[in-house]
């Protein structure tokens, strides 16, 4: 069976990756973790559970966000998305299921990054989505006020005129109004109940914002050094030799104190890594001493 994902680029590097079109039709959904991401062992560089988030108020996305489904007018048919709009799992209506994920080494930190910041902004895209109809919901549910004060008035009026006058009996009129009070009392505890969720998710929006603003900050000091040629990435732990970029480097101590080691979860300056060490590792000579000290600073992380 052939499924169609959103992003359709092969070469796409981000957690859930489908490969069915390359896989001659046959389902195919390859992960990749965060260079952070932890499974439920705590394993560094290995997919975590799915989780599922709420829009109105959540400020960060779990690392393996889930958009779970199931459609109640068929109920067998289930269907799990992220937030990129990639299907990872479904049961169709007549029976069929697919739900194999074949999980693949984790990315570096600065793909996990830039996968993230696409996630943020899709984060932000629906919130404000959900802003805006609050928005609209808003201008509905005063026009609901407004008509229900307007009708109270009349009922009111009609009320207090006398009895030739009236066109429905004082009774009719005080049921009226009654209606009136209960509808114009449900729309304003809709509207509060509504500008208590537009209070929380105009807060949430703005740390999101912050969030995102920070990865991409990140991202752009990653680039920078990469094309300078100062940065020494270990992030991708969970591969063989992952910290032979580090035992290279070393080669050249100078050099190497003027660098950045990127981890799975942070940048750390070289100088303060040597500093740590010894402050004579400038000097050569102290490349074991610097190679178990980041080795321990990786279990540390892990």
């Amino acid at each position: 069976m052939r499924i169609q994902a959103i992003n359709t680029n092969t070469n796409f590097k981000g957690l859930f990756t489908d490969k069915t079109g390359q896989n001659n039709g046959n389902w195919r959904m390859e992960y990749s973790p965060y260079s952070w991401e932890k499974n439920s062992d705590g394993k560094i560089g290995q997919m975590a559970n799915k989780a599922k988030f709420d829009v109105l108020t959540d400020k960060i996305l779990p690392d393996n966000e889930e958009i779970f489904v199931r459609f109640s007018e068929t109920p067998r048919a289930e269907s799990s998305k992220d937030i990129l709009g990639t299907e990872s799992y479904f049961i169709r209506p007549d029976g069929r299921m697919r739900s194999t994920i074949t999980e693949v080494p984790a990315m570096n930190r600065e793909d996990s990054l830039k996968v993230l910041d696409q996630k943020y902004d899709r984060f932000l895209g629906m919130k404000d989505y959900l802003k805006r109809n609050l928005e609209t919901n808003f201008d509905t549910l005063k026009n609901s006020a407004d008509s229900a004060s307007s009708d109270y008035n009349s009922h009111s009026a009609e009320h207090m005129k006398g009895m030739f006058e009236r066109a429905y009996n004082k009774d009719q009129a005080r049921r009226y109004m009654d209606q009136d009070k209960a509808a114009l009392k449900n729309s304003t505890d809709k509207m509060y109940e509504n500008a208590q969720k537009y209070i929380k998710l105009v807060n949430s929006m703005e740390s999101v914002r912050n969030t995102k603003e920070k990865i991409s900050k990140e991202i752009n000091r990653l680039e920078e050094l990469r094309k300078a040629d100062k940065l020494i990435d270990i992030s991708r732990q969970g591969i063989d030799n992952a910290n032979a970029p580090l035992a290279e480097a070393l080669q050249n101590i100078k050099a190497a104190a003027e660098k950045f080691i990127c981890f799975p979860t942070k940048i750390v300056s070289m100088a303060e890594i040597m500093k740590m060490v010894n402050p004579r590792c400038i000097e050569g000579g102290y490349n074991n001493e610097i190679m178990r000290y980041v080795e321990t600073l990786v279990r540390q992380i892990i």
